[in-house]
C-alpha cells in the first residue's frame, strides 16, 4: 500500500530579498536533498543558506513562536496553511516542491504483498505521528490493516 504525502514550500512573511544568509528550516525527510541543493546553490550564487531541520510539527511550533526562518520546507500542506491562516505567512507563497510516497520495506523481500502486511507479527518503528506527517500516514495505514497496535514511535 502506498500513500501520497504533499510536501510543501513556505516562505516567511519577512523574508529578506537580499539576505547574505537565508535561515532554511527543512522537514528532516528532506534534509540530505536540501543539503545537496545547499551546496550547489553557494557555488552560484554570494549568498549562504544556514539550515535547520527536524519534524515539520516541531519546526511549526518554533515559528509560531517567532524563530527567524525565512524558508520552511513542510513534509505536509496543512502546516504551511495554518501559518497563513494565522497571518505569519503570504497566502502566494505556498508551492508544493514534492510528493511522497509511504512505502513498507523490509529486508530479503522482493515483493510485498497485503497478506504479508496481514501476517507480520513484529514491532514497526515509524515516526512519531503528533509531529510528523509521514508518522501520521503510517497510522491511517496501520489502522486500516489492523496493525496499529504493534508500532513504537
Amino acid at each position: 500500500m502506498i500513500v501520497k504525502i504533499i510536501a510543501t514550500l513556505w516562505f516567511v512573511l519577512s523574508l529578506p530579498t537580499y539576505a547574505a544568509t537565508l535561515n532554511v528550516a527543512v522537514a528532516t525527510n528532506f534534509y540530505h536533498v536540501m543539503s545537496e541543493l545547499k551546496t550547489e546553490f553557494e557555488k552560484n550564487q554570494p549568498h549562504k543558506l544556514q539550515i535547520s531541520s527536524g519534524s515539520s510539527g516541531i519546526i511549526f511550533s518554533q515559528i509560531s513562536n517567532g524563530a527567524p526562518y525565512d524558508v520552511f520546507l513542510s513534509a505536509d500542506s496543512e502546516r504551511p496553511r495554518k501559518l497563513i491562516a494565522d497571518n505569519l505567512a503570504y497566502k502566494n507563497s505556498l508551492k508544493t516542491y514534492a510528493v511522497g510516497e509511504l512505502i513498507w520495506w523490509q529486508p530479503n523481500t522482493k515483493h510485498m504483498t497485503h497478506d504479508i502486511l496481514k501476517n507480520y507479527n513484529t514491532k514497526l518503528a515509524i515516526a512519531n505521528p503528533r509531529l510528523a506527517p509521514y508518522g501520521q500516514a503510517a497510522i491511517a495505514v496501520l489502522k486500516q490493516l489492523n496493525l496499529k497496535n504493534r508500532c513504537s514511535w
